[in-house]
């Protein structure tokens, strides 16, 4: 923690800190006695001028600047909570429903540093779960994969890791199950960047940017439509989430009804219709169209994009009527 201080009228260290996760560990371990910043300066001014008249006893005013500390580790819990960010969520595979059989988990990553996003898990689901440390030797990457794939949903936690290795990667990439795979990652965004190749086949992917115990437990509640999320990112992570990226997970909200990986089908190839209708429209191909796949009798995919016609802006509606391409 790299402070940095001025002294007050009154003769006080005052000490500014910029907002992130070395401010909460100070504020845990209790390195930080008083801390004054744009929330807390009111606090601070109120505290002294009690103590100048007379109000406070030494022992009072620490329990008071306890208090303050209180009130900064709350509002880095709720900053921590906030930045949480769903940069997809195809098909609306979120929030997590009951599925035939356990949910399976992978951890990526030092052993245990997720551990209370695992036993968080298992309150909401029944759980199986296996751990892979990062780097690890072809032969469990493949005992590992085998393993998953007696299962329909698989979540995979990624915790910090400085440096992704090109087998980590390459496993990743080429994770061939037929359970939509969601990530969850505890660590900075620049981890996402060199795994972009296996997260363009992700369903889904949730950056909590950290690991402290209580935002992993928070994810768990997100993956469940227990609490909301809502972040949007501030800048770009290569090509596949730019800046502004995010989904809105609301409590209470349902799942997709048809996610394509249950009928042998795959999330991240269906979407990519996306951009293919609307490139047609940017060249003017077509005002507007409906883009339909049915399989096993069910509609897995269907959209419309577009106006009727460059004269008529009706938006395309599920109930028109189109020649059969």
């Amino acid at each position: 923690v790299h402070p940095s201080t001025s002294t007050g009228k009154s003769g006080m260290s005052i000490y500014r800190f910029r907002s992130g996760r070395s401010t909460r560990a100070a504020l845990h371990n209790g390195y930080i006695r008083l801390v004054e910043s744009q929330t807390a300066t009111a606090d601070g001014r109120f505290l002294r001028r009690k103590q100048t008249a007379g109000c406070l006893t030494q022992e009072t005013l620490a329990i008071e600047f306890t208090a303050v500390q209180q009130h900064l580790i709350n509002l880095c819990h709720l900053f921590g909570r906030s930045a949480v960010t769903v940069l997809n969520n195809y098909f609306d595979v979120l929030p997590l429903a009951p599925v035939e059989g356990d949910i399976a988990v992978l951890s990526i990553g030092e052993k245990e540093a997720d551990a209370p996003f695992v036993e968080a898990m298992k309150k909401n689901a029944g759980i199986s779960h296996f751990h892979l440390p990062w780097n690890a030797d072809e032969a469990l990457w493949q005992e590992v994969q085998g393993q998953l794939a007696a299962f329909r949903r698989v979540v995979i936690s990624i915790t910090g890791s400085a440096y992704v290795s090109d087998r980590d990667v390459a496993f990743l990439e080429g994770l061939n199950l037929r359970a939509p795979l969601v990530y969850t990652f505890f660590t900075s965004y620049r981890t996402l960047q060199p795994l972009m190749p296996a997260l363009a086949k992700s369903s889904a992917v949730v950056l909590a940017h950290s690991a402290e115990t209580d935002l992993q437990q928070y994810v768990v509640d997100v993956l469940f439509a227990k609490k909301p999320a809502s972040g949007r990112m501030s800048m770009s992570i290569g090509k596949l989430f730019p800046a502004g990226t995010g989904c809105m997970i609301e409590p209470g909200m349902k799942p997709g009804k048809t996610v394509p990986e249950d009928y042998g089908m795959k999330s991240y190839v269906l979407q990519s219709i996306d951009a293919v209708a609307r490139k047609g429209l940017e060249a003017g191909a077509y005002p507007g169209c409906r883009v339909l796949v049915w399989k096993d009798g069910l509609p897995v995919y269907d959209k419309g994009f577009g106006t009727h016609s460059d004269k008529d802006t009706t938006t395309v509606r599920s109930s028109d009527l189109f020649d059969l391409a």
